[in-house]
């Protein structure tokens, strides 16, 4: 899956690494590896997620993705 950030802030842990996504961010997470997202800003986190499925299921990747947010 790779992110990117259009607005809002994220804490995001990527297996080991913490770190907070803003505006701009781009990143990765590779197959199989943990990875969790907790919305920090005021306004809603909003990103594109370009998810594939090589050789898998095509299933997953059809519907939209929503995010929890803690703060509601």
């Amino acid at each position: 899956e790779i992110y990117i950030i259009l607005c809002g802030t994220a804490e995001c842990e990527w297996g080991d690494e913490t770190f907070t996504a803003r505006p701009g961010t781009v990143t990765y997470s590779p197959p199989n590896m943990p990875h969790a997202m907790r919305v920090t800003s005021a306004e809603p986190l909003k990103a594109i997620v370009l998810d594939w499925a090589p050789g898998g299921p095509p299933e997953g990747l059809v519907g939209e993705a929503v995010m929890l947010d803690e703060q509601k």
